[in-house]
């Protein structure tokens, strides 16, 4: 999709802090190409180093509904489902459930943006398990609306991992 220059930006952002600072920055610009770019490279550099956008995940959660370029959105919806929401405060879940029940019952959104959103709702329906009968009542509501095949079949696997009994460590 994107260029070997902007895994390689991941990786420099990996040693470096101003770029990292940087590629968050630009992931809210109004340029919508640089936004794009910035915000794919956060999620390249997350799929290597998590713990290097660890500080950042308050802020991309705070900002969520702010964000109004889709790719963006869809970056940072992917960091967070990716991640250990515990370590977000009960505020910050509160956005983030509010945007993705949006997101999951909006007619516009992206297909993906969708999926992370069913994936950041269902890990904050493990700690808030009311959560989980509105998360329930959303899948069974897209799938009379006949969505496309691929977020149906997430929305079917969410709900076998609502059903089945919780795991013990």
């Amino acid at each position: 999709m994107f260029s070997k220059q902007s895994l390689l930006m991941a990786l420099s952002a990996f040693e470096n802090n101003d770029i990292l600072r940087r590629l968050i920055e630009y992931s809210y610009s109004d340029d919508k190409k640089l936004a794009s770019k910035s915000s794919w490279t956060l999620s390249k550099l997350y799929d290597s180093n998590p713990e290097v956008l660890s500080s950042y995940l308050p802020g991309m959660a705070e900002g969520i509904d702010s964000v109004g370029n889709e790719s963006v959105q869809r970056s940072f919806l992917r960091i967070l489902s990716l991640s250990d929401l515990h370590k977000l405060d009960e505020r910050l879940h509160g956005i983030l459930a509010d945007h993705c029940f949006r997101m999951i019952r909006s007619n516009f959104s992206a297909i993906a943006i969708k999926a992370y959103s069913l994936e950041i709702i269902y890990k904050l329906a493990l700690f808030y398990p009311g959560l989980a009968n509105e998360l329930s009542a959303a899948i069974r509501i897209m799938e009379e609306e006949k969505l496309a095949s691929g977020i149906l079949a997430r929305g079917r696997a969410i709900l076998r991992k609502l059903a089945a009994p919780p795991e013990h460590s």
